[in-house]
């Protein structure tokens, strides 16, 4: 089991011990947070029903409008995908190619989670905790249909969010 997978399934064990995070405090991880790790984990990326996951009243709109956070840090994670996306655009090979991209996206999103300012930290846990759950099936999968869905899903978290926020 990798770092990162083993981070966000034991995220109910620890949130309690976690304070400060942006608009959640001591509460226990939402209903939306939970069933948007759900659907990710519970099957393949390239098969998540993206209407269910990113429609208008869908998983990811729900998850963004509660989800409070500034729309710098979300873009500055949105425009590290868009490079790795250029990147494999340019070239006609497989995933291999982009994999130490994606795997250098873990520390980025740890460092905005663990960095504070104006004592609280740039992004949420639970944000981090779905961003990680992302990339570890984009990785495992190692597809290109996968890392589509992937891209597909955080541009309308960045959408709605920015709506929402």
């Amino acid at each position: 089991m990798s770092y990162q997978n083993q981070n966000y399934q034991n995220h109910n064990h620890n949130y309690n011990q976690r304070n400060g995070n942006r608009g959640y405090g001591n509460r226990e991880p939402s209903k939306v947070f939970k069933d948007i790790l759900a659907e990710i984990t519970k099957q393949e990326l390239s098969k998540i029903d993206l209407k269910k996951m990113i429609g208008h009243d869908g998983l990811v709109s729900k998850f963004a409008n509660e989800t409070k956070m500034k729309a710098n840090q979300i873009r500055k994670i949105f425009n590290e995908v868009r490079k790795i996306q250029r990147k494999l655009d340019s070239t006609d090979v497989n995933l291999d190619k982009i994999k130490d991209d994606l795997t250098l996206l873990y520390p980025k999103i740890s460092y905005a989670k663990n960095r504070k300012a104006g004592g609280h930290p740039l992004i949420p846990d639970e944000f981090a905790q779905f961003l990680f759950a992302l990339l570890d099936k984009v990785l495992k999968e190692n597809s290109k249909t996968g890392f589509k869905k992937f891209v597909n899903i955080m541009e309308a978290f960045v959408g709605f969010a920015k709506k929402d926020n």
